[in-house]
């Protein structure tokens, strides 16, 4: 039987791929970290206060909830978006309890999982993660702050970490079950 020749993939199905590929990235090094996942693709965009936008992301582990924007965008083209986004995110840094509360409602299930916790006890976090080089300068760090740029280098090195704990981890508690009799 002839192998089938493959189509070639045209550029925007590959840019999508691409975009797939570092979402998927960015969950699975935060669900090695015990993370648990809040996928927001189906609830479009959300206003709080006055400004109304779309979370890419939202991560909870305990306390900690981290609600990120992925962007593979080309290097010179990220500050712009990354501007945008930090409009929205000062808007929902200040109406935070409703984005706790809109978090729970929608994710309840996540939730569940972790200790209740009372809004004031939650922290939260604005993490901007980008697959290009963006080589923000301290003035960058500073204006876009509460937001926490995280390049790609960045995220690899944070992945092969959360991996080489996670499969350690494994080990022990093998290690540990074996050890204590039970089968």
């Amino acid at each position: 039987m002839p192998k089938r020749k493959r189509r070639k993939l045209t550029k925007e199905e590959l840019a999508e791929r691409a975009r797939k590929a570092f979402g998927r990235k960015i969950r699975y090094t935060f669900q090695n970290a015990g993370f648990e996942y809040c996928s927001t693709v189906k609830k479009g965009d959300v206003k709080f206060g006055l400004q109304t936008g779309d979370i890419d992301g939202i991560l909870l582990y305990e306390n900690i909830i981290l609600v990120y924007e992925e962007t593979t965008t080309k290097t010179d083209k990220i500050k712009g978006h990354l501007k945008k986004t930090k409009v929205f995110y000062d808007d929902v840094r200040q109406h935070e309890d409703e984005l706790i509360n809109w978090a729970k409602e929608n994710f309840q299930d996540k939730f569940e999982k972790f200790d209740p916790y009372i809004n004031s006890e939650y922290h939260v976090f604005y993490l901007y993660f980008t697959r290009e080089k963006l080589n923000p300068t301290e003035d960058d760090i500073a204006h876009f702050k509460p937001i926490k740029i995280v390049e790609n280098s960045s995220l690899n090195y944070l992945q092969e970490l959360t991996k080489n704990i996670r499969y350690s981890a494994r080990s022990v508690l093998r290690l540990n079950k074996a050890g204590s009799g039970h089968s």
